[in-house]
């Protein structure tokens, strides 16, 4: 079992974190700093390059065996056996757990979201707003709140359904986008 914890910053001494992305740690930055130790032995400690802008956290993954990190936005899954990591999205604004199947739904950059389970993404929506959501609430399986319009300059509902991430309403009616990283 491998367990893992926040860190204040990069520890003055012991072995050189590992960076993620390989190529931002040659400028000697620091990010979002993580522990991890496995049962067997052996620690070590991952600096993860900060997102655009979001949540800091550090979470189980659902699967149990990888774990989140989530650095000012950035969400990298971490397996911390092999001591790799990829980035998932780039600007994490919200995470909620929700079940069947268990694991989050995470608000993607203010625009649309994605849902995150034992085997990974298991969707992302389409773009809903524009630039941000309010009132957000759960009502059974689906996500309910407003998505900012500019062009009516004013805040228009919107339902996502969470199993599916089909999303009806909100401001966005743009062409079809991609909300990846």
């Amino acid at each position: 079992m491998t367990t893992f914890r926040r860190l204040p910053g990069l520890p003055p001494h012991g072995p050189v974190a590992v960076t993620f992305p390989p190529q931002w740690g040659a400028g000697a930055r620091e990010g979002l700093v993580v522990e991890f130790a496995r049962d067997a032995g052996g620690r070590w400690v991952g600096n993860f390059q900060p997102g655009i802008g979001g949540v800091d956290d550090v979470r189980s993954h659902p699967n149990g065996r990888d774990v989140l990190v989530i650095s000012n936005g950035s969400l990298w899954i971490v397996n911390p056996v092999t001591r790799t990591a990829d980035e998932v999205a780039s600007a994490v604004f919200d995470v909620w757990a929700v079940t069947d199947p268990d694991g989050y739904l995470l608000n993607n950059q203010g625009l649309g979201f994605l849902r995150l389970s034992a085997d990974g993404v298991l969707w992302r929506s389409r773009r809903i707003s524009w630039d941000g959501f309010s009132d957000l609430r759960f009502e059974g399986d689906r996500l309910v709140g407003k998505a900012w319009s500019p062009v009516e300059d004013a805040w228009l509902p919107f339902e996502l359904d969470v199993r599916s991430g089909l999303a009806e309403g909100g401001s966005y009616t743009g062409p079809a986008m991609e909300l990846g990283d």
